[in-house]
């Protein structure tokens, strides 16, 4: 009897958080969402853990710019 296991990888975003911060693109300050972006090893499809962050970002609610994520922002 034969089975196949299908894993494999995938990159996926992740909100951490929420703050605000002065979005450029629309000359004011707004609320935005931190991301975290890491590649997932995937089981049957499923995310099972993260092995590799990528970077982190700060997306704006209103326009969806991403923005580099600094401390203190």
């Amino acid at each position: 009897m034969a089975m196949f296991i299908i894993f494999g990888t995938r990159t996926r975003e992740k909100v951490t958080g929420e703050r605000q911060f002065y979005c450029s693109k629309c000359g004011t300050k707004r609320d935005g969402k931190q991301k975290q972006i890491g590649k997932w090893f995937t089981l049957f499809f499923i995310p099972i853990f993260q092995y590799e962050k990528m970077g982190e970002f700060v997306e704006c609610e209103v326009c969806h710019r991403a923005y580099k994520s600094f401390e203190g922002g």
